[in-house]
């Protein structure tokens, strides 16, 4: 399953029609232009979209500790209500910035404090890169990594994964996340079940499909956990697929390239020798001009 996060309004036939099986919107500041208003949470809704929300002021915000961990979720927890969203949400804070290890104990601080106004850690969710994420997760709390300062390296922990691709979906420029386990992200206003692979991080037998030509059925055991040994594995097989798809595409390519190109003919001259071999009234050059196209050759420019 793919999951879009974005700052401007879409129409929901745009999201279906792009695969979208969930959204992450922003639910900051009720008059902030880049966060989710009600009418718009209405649309989805309708339309059956999940809705994820998440809180971001500035990206290193949760230098703030305890005290912006307590307000920001008091926030967070007022524009929900107007959105009409239901209890037991959960809000994802952003640490937006290469966390560094001198900084993951203001960031468990600012969501032990969030975890507090919101209820439980279940409901308190962080996004940032692998640093900060795995902190969060060794402390019980859910979270959605990005591929921003992760050094390539994936916590098999993560819910979902922004993976650092973009795309245009009905105008707006979206970022692109793999959803592992939608169920456990908290979102709501449309089916919360289901992932892309890994739900529960547990792989399932239809993992083959992602590398058709591929034997890489002894790597991924359908029914076994999904660890980051096997992630590492995963990021190789798509790689080598990606080179493999590629290598196809040049061999096409080398193989057009390397037809023969067709004859160039002179028509003059095709014509002066078809005319003893034609009887009188027949046209040498017609002649010549319907071979030429017959046989699909080239006529030499004058």
């Amino acid at each position: 399953m793919i999951g879009y996060d974005y700052t401007a309004r879409i129409a929901p036939a745009a999201l279906k029609a792009a695969g979208c099986s969930v959204v992450s919107r922003y639910v900051t500041r009720l008059d902030w232009p880049k966060s989710l208003q009600r009418a718009e949470a209405d649309d989805l809704r309708a339309a059956g979209i999940p809705i994820m929300c998440n809180f971001e002021t500035t990206a290193d915000r949760m230098k703030g500790g305890a005290a912006a961990g307590r307000a920001d979720a008091a926030e967070a927890l007022q524009h929900m209500a107007v959105l009409g969203a239901p209890a037991g949400v959960t809000v994802w804070f952003s640490a937006d910035w290469d966390v560094q290890p001198s900084e993951v104990p203001a960031v468990l601080a600012y969501l032990q404090a969030a975890a507090g106004v919101l209820g439980s850690k279940s409901r308190t969710g962080l996004y940032g890169g692998l640093r900060a994420v795995s902190a969060a997760a060794d402390a019980g709390y859910p979270i959605w990594q990005t591929i921003a300062w992760s050094g390539g390296r994936w916590d098999s922990r993560a819910l979902m994964r922004q993976i650092g691709t973009e795309q245009n979906v009905g105008g707006v420029q979206v970022d692109v996340n793999e959803v592992i386990n939608l169920a456990a992200l908290g979102a709501w206003g449309g089916p919360t079940t289901g992932g892309t692979d890994m739900v529960n991080n547990v792989i399932p037998a239809s993992i083959a499909h992602h590398f058709p030509g591929l034997d890489l059925t002894s790597d991924f055991p359908a029914n076994t956990p999904f660890d980051e040994a096997i992630a590492d594995i995963w990021t190789d097989g798509r790689a080598e697929a990606a080179w493999r798809y590629g290598l196809m595409a040049n061999q096409k390519l080398d193989q057009l390239l390397a037809r023969p190109a067709a004859p160039a003919v002179d028509v003059d001259a095709l014509a002066a020798a078809l005319v003893p071999h034609l009887s009188g009234g027949v046209d040498p050059n017609a002649v010549a001009q319907a071979v030429v196209a017959h046989l699909g050759l080239e006529v030499v420019a004058k």
